[in-house]
Parts: C-alpha cells; sequence; structure tokens
C-alpha cells in the first residue's frame, strides 16, 4: 500500500467506496424490492456503458470531478509519504500524516 500511495496509485477502497456511494446514490432506497432493483441495476449498466463510450471517444465522461480542496490534501499527503525516508522519527512522520489528514 505504502508503495501505490508513494507512486500516486489510487487505493483500492477509495475506488471500491465511491462506487459504492455512486450506486446508492443511483438507486435512492436502502432496500428495493426485486423488480426495482433490477429496474435500477440496467440502467445503472446503461450509464456505466455511456460514461465508457465518452472515455473511448476521448470525451468527458459524465462524471464529477474531486474538489480542489480534496485534491491539495492528497497532494499533502503525498509529500509526507514520499519523504518517509528522509524522516529520521517516524513519530514525527506519523505527526506529519495526521496533520494532513484534516482539512
Amino acid at each position: 500500500m505504502y508503495n501505490r500511495t508513494r507512486d500516486g496509485h489510487p487505493t483500492t477502497n477509495n475506488s471500491l467506496e465511491a462506487y459504492h456511494r455512486s450506486l446508492n446514490t443511483h438507486f435512492g432506497v436502502a432496500h428495493p424490492t426485486m423488480w426495482v432493483a433490477l429496474e435500477k441495476l440496467m440502467s445503472y449498466q446503461k450509464r456505466i456503458d455511456n460514461d465508457y463510450e465518452e472515455v473511448i471517444s476521448h470525451r468527458h465522461p459524465s462524471i464529477t470531478r474531486p474538489h480542489s480542496k480534496w485534491l491539495k490534501a492528497e497532494e499533502r499527503k503525498l509529500a509526507c509519504v514520499k519523504g518517509y525516508d528522509r524522516v529520521a522519527n517516524k513519530v514525527d512522520y506519523l505527526r506529519g500524516i495526521a496533520h494532513n489528514l484534516s482539512l
């Protein structure tokens, strides 16, 4: 995980959490009936297919972009992670990460 973060690759949890939040938002209810769930899944699949086609055709998909404050926070955390080898006291390293977790 350290290497993935250091190299700027997304973490699995973030991707899965974003997908789960998107799916829950699309469903709009906590416990849909079987038929409603099937209809929602089919319409969600159409949306995913449309986004895929837009990416293939080099257009921007209809997804939201991260807010700039989150991008800046990620940049600060990445800078801390990349400086891991330069910090002699690992407690100071953890403090630096903790300070960058709060916005």
